[in-house]
């Protein structure tokens, strides 16, 4: 019953953030509360980085209950201690279902790939006027199911690098792998997410020492052209395709001329968070939302290390350069090897998706990485367990 319960979290990712929009808080609880049932009844699996978490989380507890003189001491340390026990307990919670049984691997990545791919019709669906379950695209940006358009790309991202890590290993039917990474490559060309964009850039070098860079190349081609082409079905001009990225990339640099540059704006969050961080480095701004605000109330930084260290001071800034760092590494080294690429390449695209977006304390944006590291972990073992019995034998 746990183990279809954590596939059902890790299916349900790319529409989290519309759920907690639509109905409250209790989707972003559940994957702390989950990880706690289970490491009550001992459905737990120590992992290599287990040190490093739960000193992650201890900074962080101590920078929530610091920065919270700032705002409120008991919603600093909620938001402080929701964030330590989300980070340490659910890659030892998946690690345990992983190497439980071969299934739940299989079937979280098929709920995954499925749920993402629903939203991504929805997005498709959108770009030519459709609404869908009441949404609609977001000043010419499509939002799927994931209710920001920045989401919904990076959702694409991660199901365009988990395909083509099952095909570098051979697994899952070629025919479904392609249209899925269409289709995904499609929207998020239609979301117009730039940071997710450059976060695909990076997760394809991933694959490149695997993979021979022209197949790479005119793979990714040739998955491009088609999805340009899917999505002109119906008489939309498959011009549309790009501007999404195009309109996006003017607004961001100023050149359509209606409005101030998105990317100024980003630099006077910036500027903002330097300024508060100058002021107080060690204290913070408070964890919980009301220390979040900018230049104003409803712009926060788009940066992950910038804005722990403005809300949560040094605590929080050691915590969070440290896990990146260490994930960077873990992943890196992952990268390598030609059936861990997959998962490396998924965390690798959410740590540069980081470094130009909100990724803070959402559970949309760390379970991917989490799960990441436990399939990673699961891997590094069996491994290791078959070096053994082959060291074993006479």
């Amino acid at each position: 019953m746990l183990g279809w319960a954590w596939i059902a979290v890790i299916a349900s990712v790319p529409v989290q953030q519309l759920v907690y929009i639509e109905t409250g808080p209790a989707i972003r609880y559940l994957p702390v509360l989950l990880g706690l049932v289970c490491a009550g009844l001992g459905r737990f699996s120590q992992y290599r980085g287990l040190p490093g978490t739960v000193a992650f989380g201890l900074l962080t507890l101590a920078g929530g209950l610091v920065s919270g003189f700032s705002t409120t001491v008991v919603a600093s340390v909620t938001v402080a201690a929701w964030l330590a026990l989300l980070v340490a307990l659910v890659p030892g919670c998946l690690l345990f279902q992983v190497r439980r049984s071969d299934r739940f691997t299989t079937l979280a990545t098929a709920g995954f790939l499925l749920v993402q791919s629903l939203s991504a019709l929805a997005g498709v669906l959108q770009s030519v006027g459709v609404s869908v379950l009441g949404f609609t695209a977001r000043g010419g940006r499509v939002n799927g199911l994931a209710h920001h358009p920045n989401i919904l790309g990076l959702m694409a991202v991660v199901a365009v690098v988990v395909c083509l890590g099952l095909a570098v290993v051979g697994r899952g039917r070629r025919s479904i792998l392609i249209g899925v990474v269409v289709l995904n490559i499609g929207v998020l060309l239609l979301s117009g997410s730039l940071s997710a964009l450059l976060s695909l850039v990076v997760g394809l070098l991933c694959f490149v020492a695997i993979v021979r860079p022209w197949k790479l190349v005119l793979g990714a081609g040739a998955a491009l052209a088609t999805g340009v082409a899917v999505i002109g079905v119906g008489g939309a001009d498959p011009r549309a395709v790009l501007p999404g990225v195009s309109d996006r990339a003017e607004e961001v640099v100023g050149a359509s001329g209606e409005g101030v540059a998105s990317f100024l704006v980003r630099l006077d969050t910036y500027g903002f968070a330097l300024d508060r961080i100058a002021e107080s480095p060690v204290v913070g701004t408070g964890m919980d939302p009301a220390g979040q605000s900018t230049v104003t109330s409803d712009l926060v930084v788009h940066m992950m290390i910038l804005r722990a260290w403005m809300q949560g001071g040094i605590f929080l800034l050691v915590a969070v350069t440290g896990i990146v760092v260490a994930l960077a590494i873990f992943a890196v080294r992952a990268a390598a090897t030609r059936e861990l690429v997959g998962a490396a390449a998924v965390v690798v695209v959410l740590l540069v998706f980081g470094m130009t977006s909100t990724f803070y304390n959402q559970p949309h944006y760390w379970l991917p990485v989490l799960a990441g590291v436990a399939y990673l972990e699961a891997q590094r073992r069996s491994a290791s367990d078959r070096t053994r019995g082959e060291g074993a034998r006479p």
